[in-house]
Formats: structure tokens, C-alpha cells, sequence
């Protein structure tokens, strides 16, 4: 009679465990799905503001482009195969630029989807033991 008491209790103790696993599951697959909307956004919003202050610190605005035209020591071949080569360098750093703010979006994307699958390990090591 013990034993079968004993083992009623084990069984209670283990659906109760498994019980906390499933909430704690529910409660990642929300958390991801927030998290992944929230990266999402603020990724989009990241590369526009780097795209923006890269914009506004390096590229040359129509002003200064007359005065080099103008300026007296102005090479046109020169001029013009300097401003091929700074546009390709311009459009290599954008991509760096962009490269990296992914980069750092997908090593916290990965994170949650780690935390995702953590959850997911215990309740399915939990079902196992019944």
C-alpha cells in the first residue's frame, strides 16, 4: 500500500512538473515572438539611422562639388576617377555598415530562438519520463 502511494505521489509530482515545463514553454513562444517583432523594428530603424549619419558625414553635397569644379587646380580625368573610386568605397562602407547591424540583430535573434529551444528540450524531457 506504501508503494502505491509512493508512486501515486512520484506520478502528482511529475505532472505537476511537466505542468510548470508547458507554461514555461507557453511562455517562451510569446517571449520569441515579441522578441523577434521588437528586433525587426528596431534593425529596420538601425540601418536607417546608419544609413543617415553615414549619408550626412561622407557624401558630398552639390555645393561642394561646384567648388571643386571650380577651384583652379581642377583635373577633370583626375577628378572624375577620383569620384568613381570614392563612390565604389562609399557603396562598400554602406554595406559594412549594413553587414554589421544584421550581424547583430541575427546573434540576438539566435539568442531568443536559443532560449526558445531550451524550453522546448525540457518539456519534452519531462513527457519522456512518464
Amino acid at each position: 500500500m506504501r508503494i502505491v502511494i509512493f508512486m501515486l505521489f512520484l506520478s502528482v509530482m511529475y505532472a505537476d512538473n511537466c505542468n510548470n515545463e508547458q507554461n514555461d514553454y507557453k511562455v517562451a513562444v510569446l517571449e520569441y515572438k515579441i522578441a523577434i517583432q521588437n528586433l525587426d523594428q528596431q534593425e529596420q530603424m538601425d540601418l536607417d539611422t546608419q544609413l543617415a549619419n553615414y549619408s550626412r558625414k561622407n557624401l558630398k553635397t552639390q555645393a561642394d562639388i561646384i567648388d571643386e569644379i571650380t577651384s583652379p587646380n581642377y583635373n577633370s580625368y583626375q577628378s572624375i576617377k577620383n569620384r568613381n573610386r570614392d563612390q565604389v568605397n562609399q557603396i562598400k562602407d554602406i554595406f559594412n555598415i549594413q553587414n554589421e547591424v544584421r550581424n547583430f540583430y541575427d546573434r540576438q535573434r539566435i539568442t531568443a530562438l536559443e532560449k526558445l529551444n531550451l524550453a522546448k528540450l525540457k518539456l519534452q524531457r519531462c513527457k519522456n519520463k512518464r
